[in-house]
């Protein structure tokens, strides 16, 4: 079970860790990210300003809380005296911990505190080397082995014959009946997960999404 990334900035960094842990039952992967639509922000009336100074002090209290199950933390934006997880989850070390990043900053964040990486919208990287440029330059700098860290990256299948895609969908998904083929390149690139999303969203894109997933899975298991 995955999220995609949590902006921990709109329910706090404890509440972000305790919430996930109470509904994980083992199967949760807590994406984290710094935030980017400011509306998500504005509408809960949640500061907007120094993002990666917030998401680097919320990433202080979440990652002990995870791994530990306490913390003492006091930083500029966030507090957190003797906090503790209690019950634990499932798992002792927590889940693990997906962070979205793709500047230099966030780089090294997700080097030394993910588990998991991944960049977000760009197009699909033609090379292994292509694939992890920036963060492998990021495990450098904090000492991290850069294939330690687990890749996800995702698709989006686009079915124009159910409903009307808008043009930056379109630009960015991949052809009507070409996830199989997609996901063959993702797998020869080494990415570790996938995320498939769909649109429309409804009943009938994603059945015609679960039939071309069974076709990669039935051309893999004939490999």
């Amino acid at each position: 079970m995955g999220q995609l990334r949590t902006f921990p900035l709109s329910c706090g960094p404890r509440k972000e860790s305790h919430h996930n842990r109470r509904v994980e039952r083992g199967r949760l992967i807590l994406g984290l990210g710094a935030g980017w639509h400011r509306p998500e922000a504005d509408a809960f009336g949640i500061p907007f300003d120094h993002k990666v100074d917030r998401f680097e002090e919320a990433l202080q209290i979440i990652i002990p809380l995870l791994r530990e199950g306490k913390v003492t933390f006091r930083g500029k934006y966030y507090q957190a005296i003797d906090c503790e997880i209690v019950p634990r989850g499932p798992r002792p070390g927590g889940p693990p911990v997906l962070i979205g990043a793709a500047g230099p900053r966030m780089l090294r964040l997700a080097a030394r505190y993910a588990d998991m990486w991944c960049y977000g919208r760009r197009p699909m990287s033609s090379t292994r080397a292509e694939l992890l440029a920036g963060l492998d330059t990021a495990c450098e700098e904090v000492g991290q082995d850069v294939e330690s860290i687990e890749v996800q990256d995702g698709l989006l299948a686009v079915y124009p014959d159910l409903a009307p895609v808008d043009g930056e969908s379109a630009a960015r998904a991949t052809p009507v009946g070409g996830i199989a083929a997609d996901l063959r390149k993702l797998e020869m690139l080494g990415v570790d997960h996938a995320v498939c999303l769909f649109t429309p969203p409804t009943s009938a894109a994603l059945a015609r999404l679960a039939e071309e997933l069974h076709a990669y899975r039935g051309a893999t298991a004939r490999v």
